[in-house]
């Protein structure tokens, strides 16, 4: 398949991961120097979105896992907005997850499990990514959507685009709605990928086979992934938290696209 040699790590590595983290040093820069109270609201409300919604919802719970159902309108948003937070297409991001994470979590098939070094699961696998290590087998409802076919071949450009354009509009909403909510929204899955799985960080409700374990701040902070655990117990499950302190902000998420459907 053609459209899989886009997703060498090299360029992506190259031209996404780099770039957007110099333009967010830049980015707390600016908020530090020029520091006012809107730019938190700026801020906030794009990790919202693309964190929560893009990543966590969209990518993970809907795409990934099907764990609920919505319109096609709402789920084409979701896609767009997944874009932005600089990990790549859904058809990516659902085949690495389907297709390897899963069925493999933490044996040498996964390709960001601890087991393959610490550096190795924060960034290194993306680095040094084998494209043919990733194939689209597990993607089958994704392929045949066009709009997933276009954000996947396009996604460099809608990417930096996206970007642009808002930074036309205002250079805080450039900077502060996309560029740091992207650049905390891929670090937070990168830490998901790492502490995790590490054996003796998180605590562990079930006894997976896997070493998935929840991670209490990033289940408070990264919208429920955190709670890890419980998610590899369940993976179909479309919230994650099982005890009562457990929060997941995700329940709080979804009910408006669910009324919305």
């Amino acid at each position: 398949m053609p459209a899989q040699k886009s997703l060498s790590l090299a360029p992506h590595f190259k031209k996404i991961f780099l770039p957007l983290n110099a333009l967010a040093l830049i980015a707390w820069f600016l908020l530090l120097r020029h520091f006012q109270w809107t730019d938190l609201l700026y801020i906030f409300c794009g990790w919202l979105l693309i964190g929560g919604y893009g990543i966590a919802i969209g990518y993970h719970r809907l795409f990934s896992h099907r764990s609920f159902r919505t319109s096609a309108l709402i789920e084409k948003a979701l896609a767009f907005i997944g874009v932005f937070a600089g990990q790549g297409s859904t058809l990516f991001w659902v085949a690495v997850h389907r297709g390897l994470h899963h069925p493999f979590a933490d044996q040498e098939p996964d390709l960001h499990s601890p087991i393959h070094g610490h550096f190795n699961a924060y960034l290194g696998w993306q680095m040094r990514l084998d494209p043919r290590k990733v194939t689209f087998k597990k993607c089958g409802d994704l392929l045949r959507d066009p709009w997933h076919i276009f954000l996947h071949k396009n996604y460099e450009r809608v990417f930096w685009l996206g970007i642009f354009a808002l930074t036309l509009l205002h250079w805080k909403l450039g900077l502060y709605f996309l560029v740091i909510p992207s650049f905390i929204s891929m670090h937070t899955e990168n830490c998901v990928d790492l502490f995790c799985h590490l054996k003796n960080v998180g605590y562990r409700n079930y006894q997976t086979p896997d070493n998935s374990g929840n991670v209490w701040w990033l289940g408070y902070f990264g919208f429920g992934q955190g709670w890890h655990n419980n998610h590899h117990h369940n993976p179909s499950a479309a919230v994650y938290s099982v005890k009562w302190w457990e929060l997941d902000l995700t329940r709080l998420l979804i009910w408006p696209i669910r009324r919305l459907s």
